[in-house]
């Protein structure tokens, strides 16, 4: 019952995204013998029995862009009598390449919120530009090209001939109000769903992404793992390990490149 929990819970958690990309990172485990892969409503996960814990991990996207971090869920389940202290140090990452082994960098939460900071510092830097380029164009349209009549005397007689000059450039101050009152409205609006977009990520950086966490005995705790891409292409192989207490669970994951 408590596997079924956690893999409704991690189903919760996770963000689905999409991208049309014609290269897709396709993620699966290799279970060892230890270790159960499951499905539940379409969602694959692995789970790893330890002696006085439970670790499962699931993706939460199987197919995610080419090239880009793989991130998952973790539920941990401590089953000793005692608290366990977890702590995000605990998660190792390797990539596997023969007999090599090269360490890929586990994202804490204040790291992804940093990063999520400076990419909004540019995207209020490209906001303010866009905003600039809309106000001028709105003050441009009020400059129209025109004509002027004027009544011009032959020589110094009575008679006058009219002559019409064109290409003169007149300026409609309420065309310009018009413009320019539209056009805030469609700045405030690109602004507020701008903004409205980048608390929503910070909201989910910092509810979903796991943490150090004290789990009492019986009790499970989760949140999702963001992971630096593996490298290279084609098909990459990295193992998980996940610490709880004594307990050392290590989980092999393939994440290939596939065309679509």
């Amino acid at each position: 019952m408590r596997i079924l929990t956690l893999m409704l819970v991690a189903a919760t958690a996770s963000l689905v995204t999409g991208c049309v990309t014609t290269e897709t990172d396709v993620v699966r485990f290799q279970p060892k013998p230890t270790q159960q892969a499951v499905e539940q409503a379409g969602q694959t996960a692995l789970i790893s029995k330890g002696k006085n814990s439970v670790v499962l991990l699931r993706p939460v996207a199987t197919d995610l862009p080419a090239g880009t971090r793989p991130v998952f869920f973790v539920g941990i389940e401590n089953r000793s009598r005692q608290p366990v202290d977890f702590k995000v140090t605990n998660i190792s990452v390797a990539q596997v390449s023969g007999v090599q082994r090269r360490p890929l960098k586990v994202y804490t939460q204040p790291e992804l919120l940093a990063e999520e900071h400076e990419r909004q510092e540019g995207e209020a830097v490209d906001l303010a530009i866009a905003a600039a380029v809309n106000s001028s164009a709105a003050e441009a349209s009020a400059y129209k090209p025109g004509t002027m009549n004027l009544d011009v005397p032959i020589f110094n007689g009575a008679d006058k001939i009219n002559l019409k000059l064109n290409g003169i450039t007149t300026y409609d101050r309420t065309a310009a109000q018009e413009a320019h009152a539209w056009t805030d409205i469609a700045n405030a609006a690109m602004i507020g769903e701008s903004m409205g977009k980048s608390a929503e990520r910070l909201a989910s950086l910092e509810n979903t992404v796991v943490r150090d966490n004290r789990v009492m005995p019986n009790s499970w705790y989760g949140g999702q793992l963001h992971v630096e891409a593996p490298e290279g292409a084609g098909r990459r192989v990295y193992t998980i390990a996940v610490m709880v207490g004594a307990d050392r669970h290590e989980i092999d994951v393939v994440q290939e490149t596939v065309s679509q």
